[in-house]
């Protein structure tokens, strides 16, 4: 594990997705504006969960929309979150963490979170006004985020 900004990794997962966006016509907007404390995590395993989540948006986003990340941190977690265009929400979220469940981007979505949960993280969905977003939740830890010299 390393100490991880999640905007900047999620900025490189956005880099290696550019092409897939670009083709789709789809533009992502990121607001890493709140304070986000670093988090400890294996680089690879978070850039698999955070490439699942986009994914996800991209195939639910229409052509010419926009997916939105944003990333903040309280006393014990950093979160990033991945909203995009849902008119109406899921009646049944945790079927969308199931595999074979919809499309193929749900796959993702199942092995997403697994990979977040041996992270020690949590994925989850809500609806909020007229959105689907979906939050990765990852545990702070002290040492990542010390002053330095202490």
């Amino acid at each position: 594990p390393e100490c991880l900004g999640l905007g900047g990794a999620a900025g490189q997962v956005l880099a290696a997705l550019a092409p897939e966006l670009a083709e789709l016509d789809i533009v992502c907007r990121q607001d890493y504006s709140r304070a986000t404390a670093a988090v400890e995590e294996d680089p690879h395993l978070l850039a698999q969960v955070l490439t699942a989540m986009i994914r996800h948006a991209a195939a639910y986003t229409p052509k010419g929309g926009a997916i939105e990340l944003s990333a903040w941190s309280d006393e014990t977690f950093s979160r990033l979150s991945v909203a995009y265009p849902e008119a109406t929400p899921s009646s049944e979220p945790e079927r969308l963490f199931l595999p074979f469940e919809q499309r193929d981007s749900t796959q993702g979505l199942a092995l997403a979170r697994r990979l977040a949960q041996e992270m020690g993280a949590s994925l989850g969905y809500a609806h909020d006004a007229g959105r689907a977003v979906f939050t990765l939740a990852l545990p702070l830890f002290p040492h990542c985020h010390r002053p330095a010299g202490s």
